[in-house]
């Protein structure tokens, strides 16, 4: 448990818990946490803060009887280069996070909710959303962001249940430029709400080889240049 501190960091640990009766694997209250490098598991919350700035980053967050990341009123938060699997109920909940939370470059997968966004408004790119029951769930006025013709969201969202659930009815979920598992696009079923995802990319952003494209442009450029 991490209270009213300014700085502190959590780093480099194995936690397991005992399942439901092990609450938290960390908890932060009101301060500043750099969670990272660690291990976190058999938790019923493997990681919960409220009233925080957070920095959760490169840590293994599975098999936890509930959720694998909670942040509840952020003052800042990033959650990047995690892999949340196999959580039973949510792998990441943002709740009462309106600005300043960034998901970004984590392995979400085989949770029942991948990303659960509540009165929040997350930016979620370049994460790869895989094999959850619901890849996202936006509830209760929440308007998670990703993807937008300006800042392009890249995230590989493929083999869920349902990719996106938007039960906020007065709001469209903007979902531009990201990867549904098709070059033709996504199966519109596999969305409940309101959702603009055009366009899409048509191959897997997180599985580009950038030199290959390169030497691609750079032979066309060459071949080009002889006409």
């Amino acid at each position: 448990t991490v209270e009213d501190v300014d700085k502190a960091r959590v780093d480099g640990f194995t936690l397991e818990g005992k399942g439901r009766d092990a609450h938290f694997g960390i908890w932060c209250s009101s301060s500043a946490l750099t969670v990272s490098n660690n291990v976190i598991t058999g938790y019923h919350h493997g990681v919960g803060s409220e009233s925080s700035r957070m920095i959760i980053e490169n840590n293994s967050v599975f098999g936890n009887s509930n959720v694998g990341i909670q942040i509840e009123m952020a003052i800042e938060a990033s959650i990047s280069g995690n892999t949340v699997a196999d959580n039973l109920d949510t792998g990441i909940r943002i709740a009462m996070s309106e600005d300043h939370v960034a998901v970004t470059n984590n392995s979400i997968v085989r949770n029942r909710l991948g990303i659960e966004c509540i009165q929040s408004a997350p930016e979620i790119r370049r994460n790869t959303i895989e094999d959850n029951e619901i890849g996202v769930m936006s509830a209760q006025g929440a308007s998670p962001d990703m993807g937008t013709d300006k800042n392009p969201g890249f995230n590989t969202i493929r083999d869920n249940g349902l990719h996106v659930m938007n039960m906020e009815r007065r709001h469209t979920i903007q979902a531009k430029y990201n990867y549904w598992g098709s070059g033709e696009g996504p199966d519109t079923s596999s969305f409940e709400g309101k959702i603009d995802y055009s366009p899409w990319l048509a191959v897997d952003p997180l599985n580009v080889k950038p030199l290959g494209k390169l030497m691609t442009t750079w032979g066309r450029l060459k071949r080009d240049s002889k006409v």
